[in-house]
């Protein structure tokens, strides 16, 4: 048993000698070490990091009102075609997403516009990395929100 556990007498402990090395690194020995690892991958000074975030472009984003609004060489016509065929219109009180057939109040859209709960549309881009419905190409960094509201 003493040698595994060592004996009682030995009040020596070895954790701590490994705390004090780590203790005198110098700030940014991450980054050497990295350096030295991979060395084709350091970035030159004044490189910028990609920004990877989509959070920061509301490029095409569909809340915004301008995204909302119809152009203007349609807006006559859009009124005409809606005038004439209101009868033929079915009033929808929910929204049932198309993979599942469920209704969600968390809806995305696709960049070409098809709408799907959350759930359904990462998993479906997750393996084919294209809109269920029209198979052009769709990430999930490319989704939007979309929010409905009940009147």
């Amino acid at each position: 048993m003493e040698q595994v556990h060592g004996s009682d007498d030995d009040d020596s402990d070895d954790d701590s000698s490994e705390e004090e090395d780590y203790c005198d690194l110098q700030d940014g020995w991450e980054d050497e070490r990295g350096e030295e690892e991979y060395p084709d991958e350091v970035s030159e000074p004044g490189d910028e990091p990609l920004n990877t975030s989509w959070e920061d472009s509301n490029e095409y984003d569909f809340e915004d009102p301008e995204y909302l609004r119809l152009p203007p060489s349609f807006n006559d016509a859009v009124i005409d075609d809606a005038e004439e065929s209101n009868e033929d219109v079915e009033e929808i009180s929910h929204f049932s997403c198309p993979m599942c057939k469920k209704e969600h109040t968390t809806l995305c859209a696709t960049p070409c516009g098809h709408a799907y709960c959350v759930r359904c549309i990462r998993a479906a881009l997750k393996y084919t990395e294209a809109c269920p419905v029209c198979d052009e190409r769709a990430t999930e960094d490319q989704l939007r929100k979309i929010y409905i509201s009940q009147e």
